[in-house]
């Protein structure tokens, strides 16, 4: 089994199967998004992420930039709605452990390309996970849903 170096906060994407007994959680759910995005977007399924442009951000930058986990951008084509307009799409994908993702889809011309990295610059800490001690104060324990009982009422 090849080796796997990551921090316990960061996302990882292992292109080949564990070993029974080697499963290790594994924070995946923007894979299912980014896989989607390139079939809308080209038409085409992907069988293996290795083979598409996307890029990792490092764990310090989705931390000091977003409090995520994860970023990670990529380019895609530009949709035919908006090709008089836009030239070029490039997604940054946010996304913090058992909180879902959020897609930002940037959206910009050759004139606009110079200045990308000012633009998504100015993206961070514009988007910023919340950590759930700054917003719960009390959590309220999980309902049982094993014992539902359903009675019927009586005909009269």
């Amino acid at each position: 089994m090849p080796p796997i170096f990551c921090e316990d906060k960061d996302s990882i994407y292992a292109d080949f199967s564990f070993k029974t007994g080697f499963m290790i959680e594994m924070n995946t759910y923007h894979l299912t998004h980014i896989k989607a995005d390139f079939l809308k977007n080209t038409g085409k399924r992907v069988a293996f992420l290795s083979k598409l442009p996307i890029t990792y951000k490092s764990s310090k930058y989705a931390r000091e930039s977003f409090n995520a986990d994860t970023v990670i951008t990529y380019p895609l084509k530009m949709w035919e709605k908006y090709e008089n307009k836009y030239t070029h799409c490039l997604v940054i994908l946010i996304q913090k452990r058992y909180r879902g993702c959020i897609p930002l889809y940037c959206l910009y011309t050759d004139e606009g390309a110079k200045k990308l990295n000012h633009y998504i610059k100015s993206l961070q800490k514009v988007f910023w996970y919340r950590n759930p001690k700054d917003y719960i104060e009390v959590i309220d324990p999980v309902p049982e849903t094993d014992n539902i009982y359903i009675y019927f009422a009586k005909a009269k």
